[in-house]
């Protein structure tokens, strides 16, 4: 092959090389520029500085530069921290290459941009000399993951137990310039107390103060405006400017292109702002800014009723200390070991101990021995978290040596960082314990005596009704259904004046009411009441009113007893009574031997009127022929209740003397007790002269004969 064919193949492939290598540049530069992540390539200096060599066109989307401004610019300009740089390249060196490797960008604009990037470093003759690198932008991931953190540790701030609202609001203001910005920004309450507006963190590019906290008297301003909406406020410039124009608002400052407020809340009361600005965009807070700073002001309104409480709380603070250690109620905090590390002053009144000697000893020394294996228990049940039930009783052994009972709440906080300790309440319920004791031995006093009543009440000889004040029968016993003949379910149907004569219910509905008002204190009478047959039945009626412990009505009691047979025998006995009383000699005698009547016929044997008799003593009569013992026998038997007979010679008036056989008869009341004596005289004078005769003429017989033998023999 000649040279000018060889030189023109020659050329023709290297036309082939070259056109297939512009197709690939043009096809790559394509790629390179259409590409959504970002390349840089630059060069590495021997101090680690690096100035940009090449950049891609997705670069400008990324952070508002255009690739022409950065090339032969030093990269470090590009990063929001110079250390995290160093720390990239530190690991570069090191290991040639990183991946996924977290970095802080600075955007044209100086915002923070954040991104994630694959770097690789490229040697020649092992000296690095490039570094080339691939980022991609998670500025939205980041900044959600921000806005989930400032969320996280805002809640987590306001669940402390103390806050205070300045440094919570200085916190708020720096945690959020992590991902918003807060160059303009302030959060306002209400000071009504003095009638101020209270900016307790103040940040604004167009107006310097010496003191980010500072207060402003109430006036009518566009702060007061946006309290009075009670809303979230969203406003751009020319808004603004109508709302201050029409309203006739005081606002200084210069008006910004945007402004955005949030209401802070006190128990539903709009009493402050929480306000970010912009002097340069009215596009600079996104949606989810607006979502970030609107949880913000809920959790500060969160904050400021807490805030108020702990005031008043603090304010209060030195009372319920003082109110603690005067309690009657001893508070105190024990160890695992049972030792005391704390206890009231109020300790000294239960054990006669002060509070600063038990400190440091062990609860259970103050136990009986008795009861030290059962408290040492109950103490190991509630160190290992194991089920207790409050309250407790326990007995202690006081200065005095006297034994108190105590009861007793646990709260275990050992596992409290803060406390370590258990934690209890007691008070001395010793009396109370007592009292229970009596309560509980009474109540079962009352129970027996309840069911005595009810046996009494369903065996009482009387029958007895219990009824309201509309005379309505709620109660019977035995002995009533057997005096009237109804059954028990007949007669809880009635009212007592069902049962009784129509006669004089009136008046005894009258003394019915007296009872309630209390004029009298009881209803005494007879009245007939009508059996079920329809027989009258004579009875004596004894009515009182029930009134509970606080003096309010609870129902009538009524006793009836059936004496329409007693009636009967008294009538009888009144005839016999009277038949005697005309046709024998009759003494009536109380039990203490006084006459109380005598029958005419008596007058006639002794020579006594009727009335000197009545009201003497029997001992008028009493001749002196009989001894001490003799009137001592009888005396002893009619007042047992038995009829005693006998002889007896009694002094007549004229001092002579009479004999008499006398029978005296006890007569007794309704208790079956002896009320007075019937004393029925029968004269045997005649009979007792007539056998002493008798005597005389046999003794003088006797005596005749023994005459006449003695005569004979001699």
């Amino acid at each position: 092959m000649s040279w000018r064919k060889r030189k023109f193949l020659t050329y023709l492939f290297r036309k082939i090389f070259e056109d297939r290598i512009k197709l690939n540049e043009i096809k790559y530069k394509d790629v390179f520029d259409k590409f959504q992540d970002i390349f840089i390539r630059a060069t590495l200096l021997p101090d680690r500085e690096s100035v940009i060599t090449e950049v891609s066109e997705s670069i400008f989307k990324f952070s508002g530069y255009k690739p022409i401004e950065l090339i032969g610019k030093p990269s470090s300009m590009f990063y929001h921290n110079k250390k995290e740089r160093d720390e990239m390249i530190k690991q570069l060196l090191k290991h040639k290459q990183i991946k996924d490797y977290p970095l802080t960008l600075i955007k044209k604009n100086g915002t923070p941009a954040y991104v994630q990037v694959t770097a690789q470093l490229v040697f020649e003759k092992e000296i690095p000399k490039e570094i080339r690198i691939i980022a991609r932008d998670v500025s939205e991931k980041r900044n959600e993951e921000i806005r989930k953190e400032i969320t996280y540790l805002i809640a987590k701030k306001t669940q402390r137990r103390i806050i205070n609202i300045n440094s919570l609001a200085e916190f708020v203001h720096k945690i959020l310039g992590k991902i918003i910005d807060t160059s303009n920004f302030h959060i306002t309450l209400t000071n009504k107390e003095n009638n101020t507006i209270d900016f307790i963190v103040f940040s604004d590019q167009k107006v310097k103060i010496e003191d980010v906290r500072f207060s402003t008297p109430i006036q009518n301003s566009l702060i007061e405006y946006i309290i009075e909406t009670k809303a979230i406020f969203i406003k751009n410039e020319e808004e603004l400017k109508s709302i201050i124009k029409n309203n006739n608002l005081t606002y200084k400052s210069p008006i910004p292109k945007i402004l955005i407020s949030f209401p802070l809340k006190n128990e539903g009361v709009v009493v402050g702002l929480l306000t970010v600005k912009s002097y340069k965009n009215e596009n600079v807070f996104t949606k989810s800014d607006i979502d970030l700073l609107d949880f913000t002001a809920t959790q500060l309104s969160n904050i400021i009723e807490k805030d108020q409480w702990q005031k008043s709380l603090i304010n209060k603070e030195k009372y319920f200390r003082s109110l603690v250690e005067s309690s009657l109620e001893v508070i105190g905090m024990v160890d695992e070991n049972g030792k005391i590390n704390y206890i009231s002053e109020s300790v000294k009144t239960i054990l006669g101990y002060p509070a600063h000697y038990l400190i440091g000893k062990y609860f259970y020394d103050f136990i009986p021995e008795k009861y030290y294996e059962q408290s040492i228990e109950q103490l190991e049940r509630i160190v290992y978290g194991k089920t207790h039930f409050n309250p407790f009783m326990v007995k202690v052994i006081t200065k005095n040596k006297d034994t108190r009972i105590i009861q007793y709440t646990i709260n275990n906080q050992l596992k409290n960082k803060e406390i370590k300790g258990i934690i209890f309440n007691a008070s001395d319920i010793t009396e109370k314990h007592q009292n229970e004791k009596k309560l509980r031995y009474s109540q079962e006093e009352l129970i027996k005596q309840q069911e005595n009543y009810k046996t009494i009440f369903d065996n009482a000889n009387e029958g007895i009704i219990r009824f309201t004040k509309d005379f309505k029968i709620v109660d019977v016993n035995k002995r009533m259904i057997g005096i009237i003949g109804y059954s028990k379910n007949e007669l809880l149907s009635k009212t007592v004046f069902d049962l009784t004569e129509k006669s004089n219910d009136g008046l005894v509905k009258n003394d019915l009411k007296d009872l309630l008002t209390k004029k009298i204190t009881k209803i005494l009478l007879e009245k007939k009441m009508v059996h079920k047959n329809g027989k009258n039945i004579i009875c004596k009626i004894f009515i009182k009113p029930i009134f509970t412990d606080n003096n309010k009505f609870e129902y009538f009691i009524a006793f009836i007893t059936d004496i329409t047979k007693r009636n009967e025998a008294i009538l009888k006995a009144l005839e016999i009574e009277h038949a005697l009383h005309f046709s024998s000699n009759v003494l009536y005698v109380d039990i203490h031997g006084n006459l109380l009547n005598a029958s005419i016929n008596l007058t006639n044997l002794n020579g006594y009127t009727r009335k000197e008799l009545i009201g003497k003593n029997i001992r008028i009569l009493n001749s002196g022929y009989h001894s001490k013992e003799f009137f001592k026998d009888l005396w002893n038997t009619v007042l047992a209740g038995k009829v005693w007979k006998g002889e007896i010679r009694n002094k007549r008036k004229d001092g002579s003397f009479y004999w008499i056989f006398s029978s005296v008869i006890p007569i007794k009341d309704l208790n079956n007790k002896v009320n007075y004596f019937i004393v029925v005289q029968n004269d045997m004078t005649a009979l007792k002269l007539s056998k002493t005769e008798r005597i005389r003429e046999q003794k003088l017989t006797n005596l005749m004969n023994r005459h006449k033998i003695f005569i004979t023999i001699h």
